[in-house]
């Protein structure tokens, strides 16, 4: 009985192996070589809204947010209407030591495939991340506030008649509604949404 086959099947498996184990040293190596050269350093591919922080220190981090760190715009809703202004507008900043921390913790915590995962995602798609923001002490927040007050408001309304050549409708009255200033201040921390593609303020209104 021919014996070549089951050797052939041997020497074909044994390839496959000692390709694999090379592979695997190979990416093992590589793994290694990546955390050693990134051990006190951003992993590449980490932003924070369009500032590039890979590469960097957490020190050399925060000192480039607190220098690049762009003028961005906020979105103030009431539930129906949306006006654009600047965080500058309501007092808010970015805090970039407690940011450059958050950048830093990428690919770091959590489960060994989590992190590995994070490390992939961020070196061949990017990893956008919502900074760190410095909320308006009170007093701040409500002069910023009460400047946008007639922005926001809305005149009450009478009842009217509408004439047109079609006939006549009528237009029932409206109820005005102002910004409530003290309300909204109250409820700051919870108002704001910070998010990798921007910010959102939501206003309270009576």
């Amino acid at each position: 009985m021919p014996t070549h086959r089951p050797r052939r099947r041997l020497r074909t498996a044994l390839v496959v192996i000692a390709l694999t184990t090379l592979l695997c040293g190979c990416l093992g190596l590589a793994a290694w070589g990546f955390d050693r050269r990134y051990a006190d350093r951003i992993y590449p591919g980490v932003t924070v809204y369009g500032v590039p922080l890979g590469g960097l220190t957490v020190a050399e981090a925060a000192v480039t947010l607190q220098a690049d760190f762009p003028d961005l715009p906020l979105t103030v809703r009431d539930g129906e209407r949306a006006w654009t202004h600047t965080w500058a507008d309501i007092g808010l900043r970015c805090d970039p030591p407690e940011t450059a921390q958050l950048a830093y913790r990428v690919g770091r915590s959590g489960p060994l495939l989590r992190r590995l995962a994070e490390r992939l995602r961020a070196l061949v798609h990017g990893y956008p991340l919502a900074p760190v923001v410095v909320l308006p002490d009170s007093a701040t927040a409500t002069t910023a506030l009460r400047a946008l007050a007639p922005e926001i408001a809305v005149p009450p309304q009478n009842a009217d008649l509408l004439i047109a050549a079609d006939g006549v409708t009528p237009l029932p009255s409206r109820p005005g509604k102002g910004l409530d200033v003290e309300a909204t201040v109250a409820a700051l921390p919870s108002a704001i949404g910070v998010t990798p593609g921007g910010v959102v303020l939501d206003v309270l209104t009576h």
